[in-house]
């Protein structure tokens, strides 16, 4: 699976995942305050795109900003965001029955959407699944009675693992997904990284071309598989879920390959030191 060719030092807009990519856990990867201070000294931006839905927009610029990262709101895009702003575009004002924590409830009622977690509404007419840290067996079976009933189904996405630092992982939606399907026989539209549907998001706030954007990020079957569903150009890195091996051994190819972060600054740095020679 490949996609174009793109010099990073071409690029207008660079796509960061958060876990595994910019931090573990609490602590920042070598090298994230540097690359993200690189791309603006070229003149280029950055974004978060993150599959994690279960974090605020405000939460994830409060962990960035941990490790001396300072992002606005506006350039972070959650799963959660792209969920929900998928369902009010589609169907606007339409009924939730929600599988995730508040940060996901609040992004449905931010995009004007009703969740019925806390009401009577017998037949909500979407159930949306995200990553859920309080998940239990009342909030599954509540949404597989509701899938029976015929509501819509929809994903933040569907990563099966978390990494949360220190080589250990915990169990993401893609494993509440595995546990609706057994018990409904659905899957759900998936509405997260690697559906192109995430950079038509974005670009309605940034107006870059596709040739000029690249996804940066540390999983072969969603930040890299973005690229060759969306036709974008993108970089994988080694300091999260995925080894080289692993890459290896992978149909997915990319054109940017780097240990952490750090590497990727470095050679931003190089390329701009290069043009100002040529200059």
């Amino acid at each position: 699976m490949l996609h174009t060719f793109q010099p990073l030092s071409e690029m207008r807009l660079f796509l960061f995942d958060m876990d595994g990519t910019l931090h573990n856990g609490a602590q920042g990867i070598t090298g994230t305050v540097e690359c993200l201070k690189a791309i603006a000294d070229m003149g280029a931006h950055s974004c978060i795109l993150t599959n994690n839905s279960s974090r605020t927009r405000r939460e994830c610029q409060d962990i960035l900003a941990g490790f001396g990262c300072e992002v606005p709101e506006r350039n972070i895009y959650t799963a959660g965001i792209i969920a929900t702003h998928y369902i009010a575009s589609h169907w606007p004002g339409s009924s939730v029955y929600v599988v995730g924590n508040t940060a996901l409830e609040d992004a449905c009622r931010e995009y004007g959407l009703r969740v019925t977690n806390d009401s009577p509404e017998p037949a909500p007419e979407t159930v949306l699944v995200g990553l859920d840290p309080t998940l239990n067996y009342e909030k599954l079976a509540t949404a597989c009675m509701c899938l029976k009933a015929g509501a819509r189904y929809l994903a933040t996405h569907h990563d099966m693992i978390c990494p949360v630092g220190e080589g250990r992982v915990v169990p993401d939606i893609g494993c509440t997904l595995a546990y609706i399907q057994a018990a409904t026989g659905l899957q759900p539209l998936s509405t997260g990284k690697p559906n192109p549907y995430v950079l038509s998001v974005i670009r309605e706030d940034h107006s870059v071309p596709l040739e000029r954007i690249v996804m940066v990020g540390d999983r072969l079957t969603t930040d890299i598989a973005l690229g060759v569903y969306g036709s974008i150009s993108t970089a994988l890195v080694f300091s999260g879920v995925t080894s080289r091996t692993e890459y290896d051994q992978s149909p997915y190819r990319t054109p940017h390959v780097f240990s952490h972060v750090g590497e990727l600054a470095h050679a931003l740095k190089m390329a701009d030191r290069k043009e100002a020679d040529c200059a």
